[in-house]
């Protein structure tokens, strides 16, 4: 299994570091993995397509109780006991602001992305990219996975 660090840990540093500056949540890192793109009821998405030197999708996902953690944190500790339009907006800002850091993060390095506006689904779905290869990231609090970063990018060849 080979993953290109140049690609992955801009998103993955930008991550770590909105998460801590919008939800004060302290993520680490967790092993990389290949994963099929299957996602059952319990799971919120927010889907985040890449266009420019890289094409395809950045997925972070999370079970509906850290949606909802994230959100009240992110709305000075309001309680959020539903994913209403007010949470799902909350959640989806901070889908924004991973991406618009992570393309600031690899502008600095000559690659030039854009973003495209968040998406939040909720429930089972399967996504059929035979082309990318989903490279799945935990991201873990004390050691249990808060939420997953779902990194479906190919760097543009001359060629595309």
């Amino acid at each position: 299994m080979e993953f290109d660090v140049n690609v992955i840990n801009p998103f993955l540093a930008s991550a770590k570091r909105t998460t801590a500056m919008v939800a004060q949540i302290d993520l680490s890192i967790g092993k990389p993995y290949i994963r099929e793109l299957k996602f059952d009821n319990e799971f919120v998405r927010i889907i985040l397509g890449v266009t420019g030197a890289m094409t395809g999708q950045v997925i972070i996902s999370m079970p509906e109780g850290k949606a909802r953690d994230i959100a009240s944190r992110m709305m000075m500790g309001m309680p959020v006991e539903t994913l209403d339009d007010m949470a799902i907006s909350a959640i989806s800002e901070l889908g924004n602001m991973i991406m618009g850091t992570a393309a600031t993060i690899l502008s600095e390095n000559g690659v030039i992305i854009d973003i495209t506006p968040p998406v939040v689904e909720l429930g089972t779905v399967y996504m059929n990219m035979k082309s990318f290869q989903n490279v799945c990231v935990p991201l873990l609090l004390d050691n249990e996975v808060y939420m997953e970063l779902n990194i479906i990018v190919k760097v543009k060849t001359d060629t595309e």
